[in-house]
């Protein structure tokens, strides 16, 4: 239950941000938060990762569900061998795809608005998808090592 609780709060507390940043800021405004290193940029990324395949919005809606359920099927099945690491990191991992997902939906578009000067302008969906991921492998490997 607390699983899902935490589900729900991670795509609030995204959509909320992104609420905030499409209502306060012009597409295209940056501002500032560490010199040029780290600032809020507000763009509408209608592609994947780095905005490749732009315009591709069934298969950019399409792709990231059938990943999500092939890994919360697999959590299901297998996730009970391992400790909670492997469950957050799922949770998160999915909770960052829906939310991107339901922008995709409803808007087009997904909202970025993290730039880091050497990377790409991201958002709270994104970090939350990434360290699941992480999370994830962590688990499995540390889990499946201390049952050799």
């Amino acid at each position: 239950m607390y699983y899902y609780i935490a589900l729900a709060g991670l795509i609030i507390i995204d959509q909320i941000i992104k609420i905030v940043v499409r209502s306060t800021m012009s597409l295209g405004q940056t501002i500032p938060i560490i010199g040029d290193l780290f600032s809020i940029k507000y763009i509408e990324n209608t592609g994947m990762a780095f905005g490749m395949m732009s315009g591709s919005r069934l298969f950019l809606v399409i792709l990231p569900i059938i990943a999500m359920a092939i890994i919360f099927f697999l959590w299901k099945k297998y996730g009970k061998n391992y400790r909670s690491v492997l469950g957050i990191g799922v949770i998160m991992v999915i909770a960052g795809g829906l939310s991107n997902v339901f922008d995709r939906v409803l808007l087009g578009s997904v909202t970025d608005y993290l730039s880091l000067k050497w990377f790409a302008v991201f958002n709270f969906a994104d970090i939350c998808a990434c360290v699941g991921c992480a999370l994830i492998v962590i688990g499995i490997w540390f889990f499946e090592k201390k049952e050799r």
